[in-house]
Order: C-alpha cells, then sequence, then structure tokens
C-alpha cells in the first residue's frame, strides 16, 4: 500500500501546504492497515484525524498508556528477575520508577472508567543483562515514537502536558543506548511512529498475552 503523497498533494493551497483532503485520505489508508481484532486485542482507542479536541486528546492519552503500561511492566518484570546488577540494575530501578509516575500521569488524564487491565509477556528478553538492555531500547525508542507521532494531534494544552514526559522518554532512549555500546544519539532527529505502526510493533514482539 502506497501511501506516499503525490505532486498534487503536496502542492496543496495557495500556501504549499499538504491538502487537508490528502492528509485525511492517506491517514485513513494508515489506520485501515490495523486490523479491528487487533484494535480489540490491544484495547487501544482507534485514533481518526480530526482537528485536536479535549475528546481526541483523551483517546491519544489512552493509546499512549499502553506503552506506558508495557514500559512499567517490563521493568518490573526484569527488577523481580533478578538478573540485573550495578549500572543496568540502577537504569532499571531509575527509569522503572520515573515510567511508574508516566503511567499515574497519564491514568489521571484519561479517566478511572477508561483504564483497562493489560497483561504483558516479555519472554526471555528479561532473563539476561544483555536481553534486558536490547529489549529495554526497542520499547524506549517505540515510546518515544509514539509521542511523537501523536504530538500534532494533541492541543497545544495537551501537548504542553505530553511535552514534560516527551524527552525524558528521550533521555530514557539515550541511557539504554549507552549501555548497550551504542552511540547515545545516532541520529540527527527522530521519525515519529502512528499508532498503527506502534501497535504492529508490538504484536511483532509478542508482548501482549
Amino acid at each position: 500500500m502506497d501511501v506516499r503523497p503525490t505532486r498534487n498533494d503536496l502542492h496543496g493551497d495557495d500556501e504549499g501546504r499538504i491538502g487537508r483532503s490528502a492528509f485525511l485520505r492517506r491517514a485513513t489508508m494508515l489506520v485501515g492497515a490495523l486490523t479491528a481484532a487487533e484494535l480489540v486485542l490491544y484495547e487501544a482507542p482507534l485514533l481518526t484525524v480530526s482537528a485536536p479536541s479535549p475528546s481526541q486528546d483523551r483517546a491519544i492519552f489512552a493509546f499512549l498508556l499502553l506503552l506506558e503500561e508495557l514500559q512499567s511492566a517490563f521493568y518490573a518484570k526484569a527488577l523481580s528477575a533478578g538478573a540485573l546488577k550495578g549500572e543496568q540494575l540502577q537504569f532499571a530501578q531509575v527509569v522503572g520508577g520515573q515510567e511508574r509516575a508516566h503511567l499515574a500521569y497519564l491514568r489521571t488524564e484519561v479517566g478511572a472508567s477508561e483504564v483497562k487491565h493489560r497483561t504483558f509477556d516479555f519472554g526471555a528478553s528479561t532473563a539476561t543483562a544483555s536481553g534486558f538492555l536490547s529489549a529495554a531500547v526497542g520499547i524506549e525508542e517505540l515510546g518515544l515514537g509514539a509521542y511523537n507521532g501523536q504530538a500534532p494531534n494533541l492541543t497545544s494544552a495537551a501537548l504542553r502536558r505530553a511535552g514534560r514526559i516527551t524527552p525524558v522518554e528521550a533521555r530514557h532512549v539515550a541511557w539504554a543506548r549507552s549501555r548497550q555500546g551504542e552511540l547515545p544519539a545516532p541520529t540527527p532527529s527522530d521519525t515519529p511512529l502512528s499508532q498503527t505502526q506502534v501497535l504492529s510493533r508490538v504484536k511483532q514482539q509478542g508482548y501482549v498475552a
């Protein structure tokens, strides 16, 4: 499925902006790539592209809540496994605590009645320090990509609130990458991820039990 903009789409209006109809058409195609069954599996709200609004803010925060639940559960599992020592242990304790704080905050944003209980399966990724670090890099990059991907769809007030979390997620990525012996910031910019891309990667990793 090719959702790249055509020359006419890129021309847009007289100011050179992408036409709203073209943008909505491509966004609809992207969301359509995720089946209804998968949305039920993750209990994630189906995000639609529209003008930012408080109701859309809540839907987006509910989606981001899934990622924070996954991250919090991952660090809790890694700490309980007892395989981490030294700075790996410190990393899991510090980052795990911050992810729990993010989780608590998003739960207040979404509302208690909308919070779902999810079970995650991290397989053998938390059994060794090397497996933990590899999984941590992927999970943290996934969270950062999700926040960046939804930023344009939030109202300005919600964007400011989410903006208090996003840079912390970026620091988590850098710390995890450095512990794995990789460059903390290998590229000059990050690629935002759509809801479809995020849930597809969660599915590929088999994290949802």
